[in-house]
């Protein structure tokens, strides 16, 4: 797989895994519909109590509103708890099967392809891209899909309350998009080069861990050091480019959600006086706000993590399609095996070893 490009058929095949898991996966899927509503009622409510038992004064309505408000945020915390605790336990389960499936293929492979393959690799395709298929299930797909679901449904609300204040939003939108594409590719490059990175030193530190003994016949101590840290340099300096990424990229986004919701306030403060929009909405929209664009910033965030889950999926696969398996061909399956083992002359075999050594340290 490509890293620029995005394979459905390999995300399918990936989704697959969590045949066996439905009932959680199907679990967490409801449970992403059912959030994104839930989520965006809140405001609707805080505006409903600000126009119709605040400005208008309504005791005993407040207090009603207020329980409800309570009570949206009790189950939606509890959905939420259930929600991420089941997305991971999937992922977990998921990743669990597959390192038992990858660990038991390996060892029935030809000897060769450990001949041609690092034992560094091996170990970063059982451990380290496997951890990382988990992502696609954690906060992948189904995460994903909870954030389109909230950006969908705060839009309708927004259009629904006020178009004109939802236009005036939307005016710093553009700059999102294209801050996100740009980040979304930095990001996607730096964790390609931090895989591979890791795959190297994964690599150096088991072969040259396991013949050591090689390193020291040969007094290639000060060599090998300056190899192993020329490739930490290069694996450190992957992940500050990611960092870096991050660093850039959010203070991006504070300050154009800043800016739109600078505009909201200006235009809206002359369409409440106006009487064009109401206080509530007026209230609520800061809401809206930042419910509409945090999950657009993660959505960058995650979509690389959903590609770095497919990248590394893709590499698993390819170990398990590997069909160059030791041939089994034998036949012969006795019921019981006889034979004796003789210990004594065994005994006197290596006594008479013992005595020649002797021999040759005394002459």
């Amino acid at each position: 797989m490509e890293s620029g490009k995005f394979d459905l058929h390999l995300l399918g095949r990936v989704l697959a895994l969590a045949r066996p898991y439905r009932r959680q996966f199907i679990t967490s899927g409801i449970l992403a519909v059912l959030l994104a509503p839930l989520a965006t009622s809140r405001p609707l409510l805080i505006q409903q109590m600000v126009d119709h038992h605040i400005l208008i004064p309504d005791a005993s309505g407040l207090l009603f509103m207020t329980l409800i408000i309570i009570a949206v945020l009790i189950i939606e915390v509890l959905m939420r708890y259930v929600f991420i605790y089941t997305t991971n336990l999937l992922g977990q389960n998921v990743i669990k099967d597959l390192r038992v499936r990858v660990f038991n293929h390996i060892t029935h492979l030809k000897l060769r392809y450990f001949d041609k393959t690092p034992i560094g690799t091996s170990t970063t395709r059982t451990i380290n891209d496997i951890q990382t298929i988990n992502d696609v299930f954690s906060q992948g797909t189904i995460t994903i899909l909870a954030d389109l679901l909230t950006v969908v449904t705060v839009l309708i609300i927004m259009l629904i309350t006020s178009w004109k204040l939802t236009a005036i939003c939307m005016l710093t939108m553009p700059f999102l998009i294209i801050a996100s594409y740009v980040f979304k590719e930095k990001v996607k490059a730096a964790f390609q080069k931090v895989r591979n990175q890791l795959q190297k030193m994964n690599s150096f530190l088991q072969e040259h861990i396991t013949g050591m003994r090689i390193v020291q016949i040969f007094t290639a101590e000060s060599r090998e050091r300056d190899k192993f840290r020329l490739i930490n340099r290069a694996y450190t300096q992957a992940n500050l480019d990611s960092i870096t990424a991050y660093a850039v990229f959010f203070p991006i986004v504070e300050i154009i959600s800043a800016a739109s919701l600078a505009l909201m306030i200006w235009w809206g403060a002359y369409s409440a006086i106006g009487g064009e929009v109401t206080l509530g909405a007026l209230i609520a929209f800061p809401l809206y706000l930042s419910m509409l664009f945090r999950p657009i910033r993660m959505l960058a965030d995650k979509f690389n993590t959903l590609q770095m889950g497919l990248v590394a999926a893709d590499r698993v696969f390819g170990v398990l399609d590997n069909r160059e398996f030791i041939q089994n061909t034998g036949t012969w399956a006795p019921d019981r095996i006889r034979g004796r083992l003789s210990l004594i002359m065994s005994v006197f075999h290596m006594m008479g070893n013992i005595l020649y050594l002797g021999m040759l340290v005394f002459r």
